[in-house]
């Protein structure tokens, strides 16, 4: 069952309408307007706050939506009582958007960064819709780490494991928890669905599952890595990881003007 939420107010459809046609004096106009961020119905009906300046939202904005092939993968997938987990959720695009269109799904969003959880937060509660929201990184030990942030022009860049070509504005200390210790404790239920996106962290996540990577009701993992994946999986420690747990992968080509080095999979289990 779909659960639609109410539309953004009618400055902020303007504005976003302004942009979406790239007329000049946007910016001057969202100033004046006093609008630091623009509320936008996204292509796959949910309302996000967005900030123009930062790269995912700008997407979004202009677009409709930041990499709907991760979505539309994951969608064949949803049903009442399936079980997602949003591993790097970010500001919430894809957790809320499974929500709005499957109310019945079990949606748990994970996102360590301070800054960005309180947006995961509001989104959700903005669209009216049940998701647990977690303020932890999963890995494979259980503790704390450090997390290197990104604070503005692309947040989705903060990670676990820091590029040496990239600059990080802080680094602040964070839970770690391994997923198989959060189930085993009854905290949360085990996946049917896995979407992961926590730039380079991938394999570590994984590898926090242990054995219920191999579960059968584990249906579908959708993961960003290098884009010449299918090439040879081996030598990306994540499909490693996916491949002994009995998947396969398919490629799901950029549809939106996000293209660049990295690629979106779906791993799946063959029927």
């Amino acid at each position: 069952m779909r659960h639609l939420p109410d539309k953004p107010a009618l400055t902020d459809r303007l504005l976003a309408g302004y942009a979406r046609r790239g007329w000049r004096g946007f910016l001057t106009l969202q100033r004046v307007l006093r609008r630091s961020a623009i509320e936008v119905h996204t292509q796959h009906d949910a309302v996000m706050s967005l900030h123009p300046a930062d790269y995912i939202d700008r997407i979004v904005l202009h677009d409709g939506y930041y990499e709907p092939e991760v979505f539309e993968a994951l969608q064949p997938f949803f049903a009442p009582g399936v079980v997602l987990w949003d591993i790097g959720a970010n500001f919430g695009l894809h957790s809320v958007s499974a929500a709005v269109a499957e109310s019945a799904l079990q949606v748990h969003s994970f996102e360590p960064n301070p800054a960005m959880f309180p947006r995961l937060t509001a989104h959700a509660s903005r669209n009216g819709v049940a998701i647990r929201c977690w303020p932890i990184a999963l890995g494979e030990r259980d503790g704390t780490t450090t997390l290197h942030v990104v604070s503005s022009g692309n947040p989705g860049m903060t990670t676990l494991t820091p590029w040496s070509e990239a600059s990080y504005d802080t680094q602040v200390q964070v839970p770690l928890v391994r997923a198989d210790t959060l189930i085993d404790r009854g905290d949360i239920p085990a996946p049917h669905l896995i979407k992961l996106d926590v730039e380079g962290s991938e394999a570590a996540v994984l590898a926090g599952f242990g054995r219920r990577l191999a579960d059968p009701d584990l249906r579908a993992v959708v993961f960003e890595t290098m884009a010449d994946l299918l090439r040879d999986p081996a030598q990306c420690p994540a499909a490693r990881l996916l491949q002994a747990a009995g998947f396969s992968f398919r490629a799901l080509p950029r549809t939106a003007g996000s293209a660049h080095a990295l690629g979106n999979f779906l791993a799946h289990r063959l029927t």
